[in-house]
């Protein structure tokens, strides 16, 4: 394991579309110590040709297949083939500010303390704008809400403490499980406020398609894996992660639908029109 060296693990299903926009943010980091392992999930689109020209092109960039086995078992493969102190997973259709790893480090060196470094993160795709990512709470993050995002950095010796991913989060949500395992009320999680992930919303993201009975399935496997957390609560979770998810999606929906009418020319122009009627009113009511 090689001190300050990050380990950008990148599970790769089908992604061969966006593939190389996602390897270009990784090799446009500020900082130089990295290396990029890539394990290809089963792919049957043209996701190896893209990893592997890549790999021509830099050394840091490595790939491996592996049969369909999940996202939990891909990102565990990564680590095995790693080098390095820290770990950021980056899916193969998500971006990366360039200054992330520079800045993640650094906070790691200044603050040891840390168990996780993670940042703001913004939507681009088929949906653009800012995505709420509140500030790390325990008591909200047991329930899935207020979870770090994905990419968020942490040390290889956690993974190893708490021995990765879990292999039976098969369709969706391994990373929630994950910070489930590694945080507790102690952790310090830093985000650094500024977008450190360009998250792509498209109709094939993993996010998009996970339906509500496939969430429901994880949901029982997330409180199936913890039962030191959920044993105190006798009656089914289920409902509350239900509840929840609804709430912080209907959240997100309201948000950026508000957002898009605030910022259409529409609004612009009808604000700028009733403005002086504004102003009157104000003048009379005085």
């Amino acid at each position: 394991m090689e001190a300050g060296k990050v380990s950008i693990i990148i599970p790769a299903y089908n992604c061969g579309k966006y593939l190389a926009e996602t390897l270009d943010s990784v090799r446009h980091q500020t900082y130089n110590e990295w290396e990029c392992i890539i394990v290809d999930d089963g792919s049957t689109d043209n996701t190896k040709d893209v990893a592997l020209a890549y790999c021509s092109l830099d050394k840091r960039i490595s790939y491996h297949y592996q049969e369909n086995q999940g996202p939990s078992v891909a990102r565990n493969t990564a680590v095995y083939f790693s080098n390095g102190e820290f770990i950021l997973p980056v899916d193969g259709d998500d971006l990366i500010a360039e200054t992330y790893i520079e800045l993640a480090v650094n906070y790691f060196k200044h603050h040891p303390e840390t168990t996780l470094v993670t940042g703001k993160v913004e939507l681009f795709g088929e949906k653009n704008g800012p995505h709420e990512n509140p500030e790390y709470d325990y008591e909200n993050a047991i329930w899935c809400s207020g979870l770090p995002i994905n990419s968020s950095m942490y040390r290889r010796s956690d993974f190893d403490r708490v021995g990765g991913y879990n292999p039976n989060m098969k369709l969706h949500m391994e990373d929630f499980d994950f910070w489930i395992s590694l945080l507790n009320k102690e952790s310090i999680v830093h985000r650094i406020d500024e977008v450190m992930l360009y998250y792509r919303i498209n109709n094939n993201s993993r996010s998009s398609s996970a339906n509500a009975e496939m969430a429901d399935e994880m949901y029982r496997q997330i409180q199936a894996n913890h039962p030191e957390i959920y044993s105190d609560y006798t009656s089914n979770i289920i409902p509350v992660f239900q509840e929840l998810h609804y709430l912080r999606f209907m959240y997100n929906q309201t948000k950026h639908s508000l957002d898009g009418v605030l910022s259409s020319h529409a609004y612009k122009i009808g604000k700028t029109i009733l403005k002086p009627v504004t102003w009157l009113r104000y003048f009379f009511n005085r």
